[in-house]
């Protein structure tokens, strides 16, 4: 029995070659959590985008069915975070590259 005869009665595995952050986000789709990980996604975005000044004033973030709510607890912080609510979409959208963010919510 020569190689080639030989090799076509060993089983081969499938390959499923993808890349370790791939197979997390489908493990995590599949146990029901993606919200919950989008969610702290976002959280450590705002961390990096905003600095400390206003991340130590954020209060709370939530992300639910597209809702970014912000609680801010300095009012004047808020006042000013509120005109900006377009650009805080747009630019959290892109960090996650992905449309996800349909409306911000600060208060």
């Amino acid at each position: 029995m020569d190689l080639n005869e030989r090799n076509k009665y060993i089983p081969y595995r499938k390959t499923n070659d993808e890349s370790i952050g791939i197979a997390i986000k489908k493990m995590i789709a599949a146990y029901g959590l993606m919200d919950k990980y989008m969610e702290v996604s976002v959280r450590e975005i705002w961390k990096r985008m905003m600095g400390g000044t206003i991340a130590k004033n954020t209060k709370k973030i939530t992300l639910r069915k597209g809702k970014l709510v912000i609680q801010i607890m300095a009012a004047s912080l808020r006042q000013e975070l509120g005109f900006a609510k377009e650009k805080i979409k747009i630019m959290i959208n892109t960090e996650l590259k992905e449309d996800l963010i349909k409306e911000v919510i600060i208060w």
